[in-house]
């Protein structure tokens, strides 16, 4: 009977968790603001309750990165939706606090409560041929040590800074690296028998482009592995699963939808 190999499902990666923390913030915050309107008015109120509108307001977004900064959910300058949206703004104590309580809420509802579901840890550092643009670790000494040889010639020079870069360390843009390599050591755990999944939340880098100077964003991500016969059906239940997650935490759950995409 021929071999069928597995199929990879990977569920799309929830990345750029601050921006994902600063919604999850609107239900405490939704709170405060109301004690802040208290007399305002009912036009201000219905701006407060409704959340669709008030995400697209950018005065609404503004205020909202203030309360985060003044509540202490955020650190760093300057606090703006940019900042947010690349992963450059830190955590202050409580929104490290809410970080972790998110993260401990995905892994217990994906891993933790399901036995076809392993958690993996892999190493920043990529494995094989990297990526186009992938940020690399270069050892600031040996670099400078290149480019202060004398009597090299352009290309000379030129061949020298490119090994260096060759045998430089290059990080992660995403974890599904990760779980293709457990792939088949994890196979062993579960007896040889599919559908299985892998996931793992940690720390990716992403390299510069357009406006965006680079980034640290914490990616959580599942990899499902199951048979290509069934590889559409476990898509749309793993989707409605993530789905339905985050409706629960959702001030506005019907703002929470799923779309189909391309990566870039």
């Amino acid at each position: 009977m021929p071999l069928e190999l597995p199929q990879p499902v990977a569920f799309p990666s929830q990345r750029k968790t601050p921006a994902m923390l600063t919604y999850s913030m609107r239900r405490y915050l939704g709170a405060v603001t109301r004690r802040l309107q208290v007399g305002a008015g009912e036009q201000g109120r219905r701006g407060c309750a409704d959340s669709a509108s008030a995400r697209d307001d950018p005065e609404h977004t503004r205020t909202l990165l203030q309360l985060c900064a003044a509540r202490h959910f955020t650190a760093g300058e300057p606090v703006d939706r940019e900042s947010v949206l690349s992963g450059r703004l830190g955590y202050g104590p409580l929104g490290t606090e809410l970080k972790k309580n998110l993260l401990r809420q995905w892994w217990r509802s994906v891993v933790a409560s399901r036995a076809e579901v392993l958690g993996i840890s892999s190493p920043h550092q990529c494995q094989g041929r990297p990526a186009s643009g992938s940020l690399r670790l270069v050892d600031g000494e040996a670099l400078s040590s290149v480019l202060r040889q004398k009597g090299l010639s352009t290309e000379g020079l030129a061949r020298e800074v490119e090994r260096t870069l060759r045998e430089s360390a290059v990080l992660r843009t995403t974890l599904l690296p990760g779980a293709l390599d457990q792939y088949m050591a994890s196979l062993e755990l579960v007896n040889k028998k599919l559908p299985f999944g892998l996931a793992e939340m940690g720390v990716c880098y992403l390299p510069p482009g357009g406006h965006s100077p680079g980034a640290e964003v914490t990616e959580t991500s599942l990899v499902w592995f199951c048979s290509p016969r069934t590889a559409a059906q476990w898509l749309d239940y793993w989707v409605r699963h993530r789905l339905q997650w985050w409706r629960k935490f959702a001030v506005g759950p019907s703002n929470f939808v799923s779309a189909d995409f391309e990566e870039e």
